[in-house]
């Protein structure tokens, strides 16, 4: 056996023992259309709330000033549940038709562990979204979003991309700065759910295939 065919086996063992550890069924195109879907979705707060440059309040106060909008926190709540479901499950189908075309199976003990490792953070930030929304901190919801995400996300990246791991401390550095600019809260919302997204997508397809 000559170097060339050693080079081949520990290569082929090399990916037997990743695609065993990583899960790495997550499509690159989820993560495109996740942050298109995010776009669309903050385009049309946007137009329905009439908030101007996506800004929630005035730089000396902390609530939202919708000018001429009957239920604002209705259309929030419906237009985050849409973006939540549609982009959940654009990321499950594609990640499905991904690990059929390797010939794996998407649920494996590596996607288990991604499940609870993501599942702390995005619990934790779910939580504390819904009683922000209840006692009406709207402004700290997108800040809430963008942190909790991250951790997730980076939390996840040891069963996953490597790259995930900066996709993740890329969301909570705009988190925090969504913190410190929270009339602007949107506008952050739209760069790490959106442009990053897409971003991001691009990356992996680039590198790993869509």
């Amino acid at each position: 056996m000559d170097q060339s065919d050693v080079l081949k086996d520990l290569s082929h063992i090399r990916s037997l023992m990743e695609k065993s550890t990583k899960f790495i069924s997550i499509s690159g195109l989820s993560g495109i259309l996740a942050g298109v879907y995010t776009l669309v979705a903050v385009a049309f707060l946007g137009w329905k709330l009439k908030i101007h440059w996506l800004v929630f309040g005035g730089s000396d106060r902390a609530e939202i000033l919708f000018m001429d909008s009957a239920d604002p926190v209705g259309t929030m709540v419906a237009t985050g549940v849409v973006l939540l479901l549609l982009s959940v499950a654009t990321g499950v189908y594609l990640a499905l038709k991904k690990a059929e075309k390797a010939g794996q199976s998407a649920w494996n003990p590596a996607s288990r562990i991604l499940l609870v490792s993501v599942a702390a953070p995005l619990l934790t930030g779910g939580a504390i979204a819904v009683i922000s929304l209840m006692k009406g901190y709207y402004y700290v919801l997108a800040p809430c979003f963008l942190v909790f995400y991250g951790l997730a996300l980076y939390s996840g990246s040891r069963v996953s991309f490597k790259e995930l791991r900066v996709f993740g401390v890329l969301q909570v550095i705009l988190g925090l700065l969504a913190y410190e600019y929270m009339p602007y809260g949107l506008l952050f919302f739209a760069l790490g759910f959106g442009v990053l997204h897409i971003l991001y997508g691009a990356v992996i397809i680039k590198k790993y295939g869509a």
